[in-house]
């Protein structure tokens, strides 16, 4: 596969997704595609269930995060970026660049966009999602665009 990425601008950082996509180009990102994604609840499941951060979540925390998501004022839609890095290591550099979704650290785009964690409550609204591994790159392709698209970066 390219060195490509793939990052979700969720619900809660839609109505922010063109300064987010230009914070992503002043880092140095080239966006090759975009999609939006009409029912974030719908492929919340799809999206989680592969996350290492969620390994270890009992099954039904996911139908919990799409009712979280139906009971917040975010909407229900999101949008996928297809992206690479011009410098090259598109993955290592997203990770920095995103960030960790338990700790904003500054500097970093959750830091930026996303929405202070409420104490009271266990989930955290970082904006953004990003696909971890050339894997789940691929998956997300199939799920958001389609496997022409697939093979055209494979």
């Amino acid at each position: 596969m390219q060195d490509i990425g793939l990052v979700v601008i969720k619900p809660e950082g839609f109505s922010r997704r063109e300064e987010i996509s230009s914070e992503l180009c002043e880092r140095g990102y080239v966006i090759l595609e975009k999609v939006i994604i009409p029912d974030w609840r719908r492929v919340i499941p799809a999206i989680y269930a592969s996350d290492a951060s969620w390994k270890h979540s009992p099954p039904e925390h996911l139908d919990e995060l799409a009712t979280i998501y139906a009971q917040r004022d975010f909407g229900n839609v999101a949008e996928a970026v297809v992206l690479k890095h011009k410098d090259g290591g598109t993955l290592e550099k997203i990770e920095t660049d995103i960030g960790p979704w338990k700790a904003y650290l500054p500097g970093t785009l959750r830091h930026k966009f996303g929405i202070p964690q409420d104490p009271s409550s266990r989930w955290v609204f970082t904006a953004l999602h990003k696909a971890d591994t050339q894997e789940i790159i691929r998956k997300y392709l199939i799920l958001f665009f389609d496997q022409a698209l697939l093979e055209r970066y494979a």
